[in-house]
């Protein structure tokens, strides 16, 4: 799950973030679970609203169900995603 997780943010970054915008990625392994934290500009064309799929929200469905969490967020052109995956 992942690496299938990660290809997903990856991939958000490539479809959503502008051209030759900012994007940061953080994979922090603690004793009890795995934190995957992403930021990116998020450019004019989406300044409207979040851009919307399901590939997020059924990795938040199945992160959830073993006791983890998974955040998305939109401030100030800067999208924000937080994944804590636990692995005990």
């Amino acid at each position: 799950m992942i690496g299938r997780l990660i290809d997903e943010v990856y991939a958000n970054v490539s479809r959503h973030a502008p051209s030759g915008g900012k994007y940061e990625v953080s994979v922090l392994v603690k004793t009890h679970s795995l934190e995957i934290t992403e930021v990116n500009d998020m450019g004019a064309r989406h300044s409207g609203g979040l851009p919307g799929g399901h590939g997020l929200r059924q990795f938040a469905a199945e992160i959830e169900h073993i006791g983890g969490s998974l955040s998305t967020d939109c401030e100030n052109g800067i999208w924000m995603f937080h994944a804590r995956i636990p692995f005990d």
